[in-house]
């Protein structure tokens, strides 16, 4: 089950367009000229990006809510399915990229990854992106499954049959001495604000008062506010404290 999907017209932090333009423009790269399958496309902002890339593409989502925005917004440009992760309903090599973004926290991974290695062509590519737990100050989302290292990414994506490039995107602000720090006292209010009567309430304002204010969505990536920083090369064998968005780019072992 997904957290509200992110949709056009909503206030979010800039940062957020940030995060969801650059993972786009990624996956934009990787479509070029590929047969692409999105799953997890949620209201479909990324979608008309990498419609204009791919040769070809087919997208949908778990959720009958998003799958009635898709429609809605796609209509007959965009073959629009009902696709489990768990049960891609594809033949074998149908697809030469598939692109699932901040959605494996939500999956039984080992089931899924089966799955992508069935219905990716030889050389196929897996594109998918993660909040980075080693993060000093993470906190999960509600309703998801796990989150991974980076080690532990790799591990997993070796045993399904798959290589694993890994970038790290939208640094951690301050050194990690002070990250850590930050992190301590921020989890030593959130646990003691959620042991008072109406605690979880009371948190989420706390929280928001500490963020960015928000700003209207766009309905395309291309109207978002781009990144400066472009993603850095990460070492598979270690775990990382630093960046906060994790991109895995994994090429199907022939």
């Amino acid at each position: 089950m997904h957290e509200e999907t992110e949709r056009p017209g909503q206030p979010f932090p800039l940062d957020t367009q940030m995060i969801i333009r650059d993972r786009y423009e990624l996956a934009g790269r990787l479509a070029a000229g590929r047969r692409v399958l999105e799953i997890g496309s949620g209201s479909g902002l990324g979608l008309g990006y990498l419609q204009t890339r791919a040769s070809e593409i087919i997208a949908g989502d778990f959720s009958a809510e998003n799958l009635a925005l898709l429609r809605e917004r796609f209509g007959e440009q965009v073959p629009i399915r009902h696709i489990d992760a768990h049960d891609l309903p594809f033949a074998p090599a149908s697809f030469d990229l598939l692109v699932a973004l901040a959605m494996i926290y939500y999956l039984e991974l080992d089931i899924f990854l089966r799955q992508a290695q069935t219905v990716l062509a030889p050389e196929g590519v897996l594109f998918f992106c993660t909040s980075n737990r080693d993060v000093p100050g993470f906190w999960p989302s509600p309703q998801t499954t796990r989150y991974y290292s980076i080690p532990e990414l790799d591990r997993h994506l070796r045993e399904a049959g798959f290589h694993a490039e890994f970038l790290g995107a939208f640094p951690a602000e301050g050194s990690l001495g002070r990250r850590r720090l930050r992190a301590f006292a921020k989890d030593s209010i959130k646990r003691m604000t959620l042991l008072l009567p109406g605690g979880l309430p009371l948190w989420r304002r706390l929280r928001a008062k500490g963020q960015q204010p928000g700003v209207p969505l766009p309905d395309r990536v291309e109207d978002m506010v781009p990144s400066s920083d472009a993603p850095v090369p990460l070492p598979a064998d270690r775990r990382d404290h630093n960046y906060r968005v994790i991109y895995v780019i994994a090429r199907k072992l022939t």
